[in-house]
């Protein structure tokens, strides 16, 4: 029994030497991360790589020059401000209503027009930038991927340790840190965009006031849905936006700029013309109906199914958990529908 726990301690010990040998310093807050031996050098490579599939997956990049030169142009005056000035920033306008932002590692930032339009002036465009930039500053998507391999060795420890019946406990543990971390990372990076807004002379209390209107939007398409708004459980990856606001006011109190920067006429002069909502070229649907008509064709779905519409796919959700999907598909040389259906599909 001695000689079986020396052995399960020796392979634990390893392990652990194993997981210190991948560790890093983030340039952004100096804490020491685990980055699941990802090379702040490679990132740019592993961003280049993923950038296809971004534009991709998300309805591609919004075709108007004007607009995404302007957008980059605040994005890169932000980068550098920040730790990591020298990386190759990009920034990336994405065809999409949907507000949302999110970055790759090497400096690859995207962010929705749909995000864009619900911004007031360029200071909560400039700090949903400054956000994103946060998290490849402090080194984020590395160190998730850090913490997922932290989560499975930390199964294998306490296997290892307690036997068969312990990997399930460290299993769920390791996922609950993975979350639980992801939740402090959201702080961490909105705290380091009122930093780089601070520093170039934007307005940092934008911060609170963009996020301030996304939680009063999700609230108001609640209410249009005739739902509640339901609170983040404690796994949830992103904390709630409320509270959110309340960090980031408090960070932005503590700091002062003299005659700082909201942008607003600016940042309406160049949003003009922006397409708002549904973009004709990926469909658009009325009601029970969906029309492309760029593609020319348009279905209906029966009552009670409610359309939804990506960059891939149609697809409708129904009662009893019926679903309804329309996607693309390569014809297999079939001739005619009747074909397809027969020997392809």
């Amino acid at each position: 029994m001695t000689r079986r726990y020396s052995v399960r301690c020796a392979i634990l010990g390893a392990a652990v030497a194993f997981l210190l040998s991948g560790c890093e310093t983030a340039p952004a807050t100096g804490e020491t991360v685990f980055t699941g031996f990802t090379p702040l050098s490679s990132e740019a490579a592993l961003g280049a790589q993923e950038h296809p599939k971004i534009l991709s997956q998300f309805g591609g990049e919004y075709d108007d020059r004007a607009l995404t030169t302007y957008v980059a142009s605040v994005g890169k005056l932000l980068a550098s401000a920040s730790e990591l000035p020298q990386l190759d920033w990009r920034f990336t306008v994405i065809d999409s209503d949907i507000v949302n932002a999110f970055a790759l590692p090497g400096g690859y930032v995207y962010v929705t027009r749909g995000l864009i339009a619900l911004a007031r002036d360029e200071a909560e465009m400039a700090a949903v930038l400054a956000h994103e930039i946060g998290h490849v500053t402090a080194r984020h998507s590395a160190q998730r991927q850090g913490q997922g391999l932290i989560a499975g060795i930390g199964a294998l420890a306490a296997g290892i340790l307690l036997g068969d019946a312990g990997a399930s406990v460290g299993s769920a543990l390791g996922q609950g840190y993975v979350a639980s971390y992801s939740r402090s990372q959201e702080h961490q990076a909105d705290e380091l965009g009122v930093r780089y807004l601070t520093r170039v002379g934007f307005d940092p209390t934008a911060m609170s006031s963009f996020l301030a209107g996304m939680q009063a939007q999700s609230e108001l398409l609640a209410r249009i849905q005739g739902k509640e708004q339901s609170e983040a459980s404690w796994l949830a990856t992103h904390p709630p936006t409320a509270e959110r606001v309340t960090a980031a006011a408090a960070a932005a109190a503590g700091v002062t700029v003299r005659d700082p920067i909201r942008g607003r006429e600016p940042f309406l002069a160049k949003i003009d013309g922006m397409t708002y909502g549904e973009s004709a070229a990926h469909g658009l649907i009325r009601g029970r109906s969906f029309v492309h008509p760029e593609m020319r064709f348009r279905f209906e779905v029966p009552e009670g199914f409610k359309l939804v519409n990506t960059p891939s796919k149609v697809g409708a959700i129904g009662p009893d958990g019926a679903v309804i999907v329309l996607d693309m598909a390569k014809s297999g040389g079939a001739a005619s529908m009747a074909a397809y259906l027969q020997n392809v599909w």
